[in-house]
């Protein structure tokens, strides 16, 4: 399926750069190839659509997708990062929220696929991943950022968490 190619390509870009790395030191680079991740999540979201058989056969790849977006090593930004500018903390929570309103379309409209124990046991992991990236402490970064610059998106993708 060429649109989920495209989707592929355009999420992994974000996640490393040349060397296979995680790498925040370009500003300009990280936060193009957020926006990128961003509308490849976009694209994803809108294959889901298609409906249970169409996922069904594609799942490893779209599984494979969120790894990227919320593996346990799939974040640019961690609780104890303190060098890093607002505009790319503002662009790895887009990417990040519109991973998670994918993964949630999938939970919403595949839950026999869903329950079934590799892929429960998959997206519980992301899950737990996206709760701890949403989780910010007084003293972190993050906090400051997302509730100064996009108050209302950070509550809504806290909310939509709990609510999936």
């Amino acid at each position: 399926n060429s649109a989920l190619g495209t989707a592929t390509n355009l999420i992994a870009g974000q996640y490393q750069g040349d060397d296979g790395q995680l790498d925040i030191s370009n500003e300009g680079l990280v936060i193009h190839r957020s926006a990128r991740s961003e509308a490849g999540w976009l694209v994803v979201e809108g294959l889901l659509l298609q409906g249970s058989t169409w996922v069904t056969a594609r799942i490893k790849t779209l599984l494979h997708l969120w790894r990227k977006a919320f593996g346990k090593s799939a974040f640019l930004i961690n609780k104890k990062t303190t060098d890093v500018s607002p505009p790319i903390i503002l662009a790895e929570f887009r990417a990040k929220k519109q991973a998670l309103s994918a993964l949630r379309l999938l939970l919403k409209s595949n839950k026999t696929l869903v329950e079934s124990s590799d892929v429960v046991k998959i997206v519980s992991v992301f899950l737990s991943n996206a709760t701890n990236f949403l989780l910010v402490t007084d003293d972190d970064l993050r906090k400051q950022v997302l509730q100064d610059q996009v108050p209302v998106e950070f509550a809504q993708a806290k909310a939509d968490l709990y609510e999936g």
